[in-house]
């Protein structure tokens, strides 16, 4: 099994229309518009399940839906996505960091999947975050490959990527958490740092920004929310970052929750709702932590989903909200 930075996140999801760009367009979080959250999905990379959970969730809520079994082509899911807008679920299988695919499901409660992408000529290898934006274009943070790949609308099956970012002038090193911001830029997190990208990218192009991250940090998961704060997941630090937006390599934090109170051992992902609550998927604490939207510092979750019987839930990943 994969430990530290190898453990990907993801994390991503949907909410309302925000701006276009040329590469398409970008989203809100869910839950920070008009748009109303009512449930948390959970990535299970243990038990290859996606869960959905009521709000309201503790150690005593079963899931209200549950995907997994063989037809559902789940195979180690780690980045998730809610598209509100298409009513469907993406989901990116990190395949033990070999032959990694994206899936997408409907939210009806379908259980084959209405595509996957995958296969040598898209270059997928260990899918980590992913994205889609409001023109349907997929964006994938391949870790193996320490590439971003953008697919178009349209793609599916064993297909080349529209675009790829990749090479040494990215500064990309590996590729973990994903989130485009209002203006379609890309914001991923690298062994290397968290760096933000323009939104037409492509090749080895550098980053227009990097975040400066503290000492042997992995940013597995990498958020932007409603007021385009930058939120970063540490695995290795066992912290969650807030940056402000515009934050630079010059800007510190503007806030930190970490320490013994917050259980906080591997988070992976990281969400924030619309009223700023604080959503943390925690791999070695095998636990979904929920913290209060004014937490900072040693500060002890509001709510947590921990691995047992009734929630079924094992080792989660990527936590988002719709």
């Amino acid at each position: 099994m994969k430990k530290g930075f190898a453990f990907l996140s993801v994390l991503a999801i949907l909410g309302v229309l925000a701006a276009c760009t040329s590469t398409g367009t970008a989203f809100n979080p869910p839950g920070g518009g008009i748009l109303a959250a009512h449930h948390m999905v959970v990535s299970d990379v243990a038990n290859n399940s996606v869960l959905t959970f009521p709000l309201s969730a503790g150690a005593t809520t079963a899931p209200t839906a549950t995907l997994s079994g063989g037809s559902t082509q789940l195979n180690q899911p780690e980045g998730i996505f809610v598209d509100s807008l298409h009513r469907t679920l993406w989901v990116g299988n990190y395949s033990s960091g070999s032959n990694g695919t994206v899936t997408e499901y409907a939210l009806s409660g379908a259980t084959t999947p209405m595509k996957s992408i995958g296969g040598t000529l898209t270059t997928i290898k260990g899918p980590g975050g992913i994205y889609v934006d409001g023109s349907g274009n997929l964006y994938v943070a391949d870790y193996q490959n320490a590439a971003i790949d953008v697919f178009s609308s349209s793609a599916s099956g064993n297909v080349a990527p529209a675009r790829q970012i990749i090479g040494s002038s990215t500064l990309l090193t590996s590729a973990a958490g994903l989130w485009l911001d209002n203006a379609g830029h890309i914001w991923v997190g690298s062994s290397s740092g968290v760096h933000e990208f323009a939104a037409n990218a492509n090749g080895n192009v550098a980053p227009i920004n990097s975040l400066t991250l503290p000492a042997s940090a992995a940013p597995m998961g990498v958020f932007v929310d409603r007021a385009q704060n930058i939120w970063v997941a540490d695995a290795e630090n066992s912290s969650v970052y807030e940056y402000a937006a515009g934050a630079t390599s010059a800007t510190p934090p503007e806030r930190t929750i970490s320490g013994a109170l917050t259980t906080l051992r591997e988070p992976n992902g990281v969400y924030v709702d619309g009223s700023g609550k604080i959503y943390i998927a925690d791999y070695s604490a095998a636990a979904v932590l929920v913290f209060a939207a004014n937490a900072t510092g040693n500060v002890a979750p509001v709510q947590t989903i921990p691995a047992n019987g009734t929630t079924t839930l094992g080792k989660p990943i990527g936590v988002v909200v719709y």
